[in-house]
């Protein structure tokens, strides 16, 4: 799928922290989501990473990592003001987040910037805070983190999952392997 990006947007993007493009996650990939081995071959197409790549002139970056929000009455503490990635990532030189849902309903719905419909995805800047606050809700929105093709593994007490890749052998100041954090490199932005 080819998508191509205008200058204007870029400037948006940069200038405001966030754009939102409609209409641009086939609802084939939506509908595989849920199964985990389709989502691991969905995570390596690089059709978000190039939008992420074009948006913030960066040609190489890799996947940091996924987050899944659901329903729950457990919202971590660091949530209850507004928080950018910067502030809530256990990695190094984070670039932008990605965030689409997966399934909605139209009851309750999350305020703006939120995307409103399935197949919308909302892209913001490390620096930009957001009140994750509405995704702990009945909805169902995952957060792709993307960084620096060199990003690294760093201790963050504000992360409630900063120990999660200890479980697969890493240790803080480690850099991430192809497999963990799929690396994607593109020679024309």
């Amino acid at each position: 799928m080819r998508f191509e990006i205008a200058e204007y947007q870029i400037n948006y993007f940069s200038s405001f922290g966030h754009i939102e493009f409609q209409h641009i996650l086939p609802m084939e990939h939506i509908l595989k989501w849920k199964n985990l081995e389709e989502r691991k071959l969905l995570l390596q197409k690089p059709f978000l990473a190039k939008i992420v790549a074009s948006l913030t002139r960066t040609p190489k970056l890799r996947m940091l990592f996924e987050q899944t929000f659901t329903a729950t009455k457990n919202i971590p503490k660091i949530f209850d003001e507004p928080r950018s990635l910067e502030e809530i990532s256990s990695f190094q030189d984070v670039i932008a987040g990605v965030i689409f849902p997966t399934f909605l309903t139209k009851q309750d719905l999350p305020p703006a910037p939120f995307p409103q419909e399935l197949e919308n995805v909302l892209f913001i800047k490390p620096d930009f805070k957001l009140d994750f606050k509405p995704l702990f809700a009945s909805h169902h929105y995952t957060l792709l983190t993307f960084g620096s093709h060199r990003s690294i593994y760093i201790y963050n007490e504000n992360d409630p999952h900063t120990h999660d890749l200890k479980h697969r052998g890493y240790v803080f100041g480690d850099a991430l392997s192809q497999e963990d954090s799929p690396m994607f490199h593109f020679s024309r932005l």
